[in-house]
């Protein structure tokens, strides 16, 4: 008895054929007659033994380690997505609060201004000069923080996505599959 391999009818049943049906003729369960091919074409058919054990193969069980890297990545997707978003929602106002905020504006504003609110500013400078005190320095500092606090999003959200994208196909790569 020679080799066997699978030969598919057109109602895509598949028999199981020997070197020894060369040229003979077949039928299918649906009732159609197959001519089996020659000797030379039945060696290109597949194998009936590979494609039964690929057709009884059982993908492979996690491991524990796969579990740990999954679930790990997860976190680092989650938490770094989460941080990033919450850093970025939450920056701190790029302006001053009150009157503080108020002058602050106007001054970046002051070749804009009419000579009335020009006459404005400079009657609210001279009523209140210990307000004028620090305020550039204060919007540096909340600058500095905005830019701190965006860093930081960045860091944590690129971070996360790349750590946790590593993990989770290093936990889904091991998975192969096992024989019967």
């Amino acid at each position: 008895m020679g080799h066997k391999k699978n030969l598919l009818c057109a109602c895509g049943h598949t028999l199981v054929i020997d070197s020894t049906q060369a040229g003979s003729m077949l039928r299918c369960r649906c009732g159609e007659q197959i001519q089996v091919p020659t000797l030379r074409e039945i060696s290109q058919l597949p194998d009936a033994e590979h494609a039964a054990r690929q057709a009884t193969a059982i993908p492979g069980r996690w491991t524990r380690t796969q579990g740990i890297l999954f679930a790990i990545g997860a976190a680092c997707l989650l938490l770094g997505g989460t941080t990033a978003t919450v850093l970025f929602t939450n920056l701190p106002k790029s302006d001053l609060p009150g009157r503080a905020g108020t002058v602050a504006k106007l001054d970046r504003q002051l070749d804009r201004l009419s000579p009335r609110d020009t006459l404005k500013l400079w009657q609210f400078y001279e009523a209140a000069p210990n307000l004028m005190v620090g305020i550039e320095k204060r919007l540096k500092t909340i600058e500095n923080q905005r830019a701190r606090y965006s860093l930081i999003g960045w860091i944590v959200g690129v971070g996360g996505l790349v750590t946790g994208a590593a993990l989770i196909s290093l936990s889904l790569r091991g998975g192969k599959q096992q024989g019967p």
